[in-house]
């Protein structure tokens, strides 16, 4: 079984592995939650919270279920945070101990070229720019990882927001000004307490084998930034 394992400095651990080379059989007491999925999702389901259960052992925690909360996010301990997300053929998995990290997001980017309309209505041209110059992407390349970016700042802002209807174009990703080498998160509403959460957010890029993915850390409250 390929799995990758990757400490994402020293507290938080990132698992990465084909869907196809993972364990198919529910986890007790999670088969209420796979019950009317189809083949596929249930697929799905099964590989990223066995990675996040990987995770969880890394970390000298006891693995559980993992249910899904009102927004279908997962539902962590009290003593964790974590993010899930699956491609058509890789899971990935991120956790930390919610001592270290006020929660975290990931997405993966798996070379799929995006349609159209998500090009053009979810990120601006500023955006590209600044992910060109900063990571050194082409355009296409540019694009994706914003829209990555973008689902991983979504899982990561929702626990501390609780904003389940945020829009990608309410956020914008950009050069920081006092480092145009570092990429930060800027909020386009008017909501101060809103606009700090995501200001505090690190992106990082992780690559293995044929897909990059990309994860988004709100560090704790008390931790300076």
């Amino acid at each position: 079984m390929t799995i990758s394992k990757h400490w994402c400095g020293e507290h938080l651990v990132l698992m990465v592995a084909p869907i196809d080379q993972l364990p198919s059989t529910v986890y007790p007491g999670e088969e209420g939650l796979v019950a009317t999925m189809t083949l596929t999702r249930r697929r799905e389901f099964v590989a990223t919270r066995h990675l996040a259960r990987l995770a969880l052992h890394e970390m000298g925690e006891p693995p559980a279920p993992i249910p899904w909360g009102a927004a279908g996010e997962p539902r962590w301990s009290t003593e964790v945070v974590g993010s899930l997300s699956h491609a058509r053929e890789i899971a990935a998995a991120v956790l930390s101990k919610r001592q270290f990290c006020r929660s975290v997001g990931v997405d993966i980017d798996d070379g799929r070229q995006l349609d159209e309309r998500s090009s053009r209505d979810l990120m601006t041209e500023r955006e590209i720019d600044s992910v060109r110059g900063c990571l050194g992407l082409d355009e296409e390349g540019a694009r994706r990882w914003v829209f990555s970016a973008k689902e991983a700042i979504y899982k990561c802002q929702y626990p501390a927001t609780s904003w389940a209807d945020l829009n990608f174009e309410e956020v914008e990703i950009l050069a920081a000004p006092e480092n145009d080498e570092d990429l930060r998160v800027e909020l386009r509403r008017e909501n101060r307490d809103w606009a700090k959460v995501f200001a505090q957010m690190n992106i990082n890029t992780y690559h293995f084998q044929q897909v990059s993915v990309v994860v988004v850390r709100l560090p704790p409250v008390d931790e300076d930034v």
